[in-house]
Parts: structure tokens; sequence; C-alpha cells
């Protein structure tokens, strides 16, 4: 996880969202890791190891790769790896979201 280890300098909300899209972005060729990955974001977001409080969005962002943790069961017949991939996406627009309304 090389390209996300280099983002836990976390000292700015815009640090923050630049880690976030940097583990999105490392997951696409990872997904194998995905578990991972959720589980990194979260644990490195926390409050005891980041040098600002999260703001109610970043927060938010943060649960949701807590809960990519475990992502649970598709619904139907949907694939799994399809259904997680899914879950990926949803979280890559809400972060592209929050950024947006950041710099607007």
């Amino acid at each position: 996880m090389e390209l996300i280890y280099d983002k836990t300098n976390l000292q700015t909300a815009d640090d923050i969202i630049g880690f976030f899209k940097s583990a999105i972005e490392y997951r696409k060729f990872h997904k194998e890791e995905s578990e991972k990955i959720a589980c990194f974001v979260f644990d490195n977001t926390h409050e005891t190891k980041i040098k600002i409080p999260l703001d109610e969005e970043l927060e938010k962002i943060r649960y949701e790769f807590g809960a990519l943790e475990a992502p649970g069961q598709p619904e139907d017949d949907m694939d799994e790896a399809d259904y997680i991939d899914t879950l990926w996406s949803r979280l890559s627009s809400i972060i592209d979201k929050v950024n947006e309304k950041r710099t607007v």
C-alpha cells in the first residue's frame, strides 16, 4: 500500500480528502486488498492519529471506509465482486461531492 502510506501525515481537511482519494485510486489496482485498504484508512483517520478533528462529512466518509471492512452480502443474484465494486464506487462519488463542495 505504498501509495497510501505516504499520505498518513494528515494535518488538514484537504490532506484527509487526498488520503481518501488515494485509497480509492490504490484499490482500483489492488481489489484483492479491499478489506485491508478500508481498515487502513479507517484506522489512520481516527482522532488519535490525525492532527485535526474531522468535521461531520469527513467523519461519515471515515465510517463508510469502516463499513467496507466487512461489506456484507449482495442482495438478489448480484455477483459479490460487482457488489463490492459498487460500494467502492459509491464511496468515491461521496468523496468527490464533498471535495467539490469544499472547493466552490
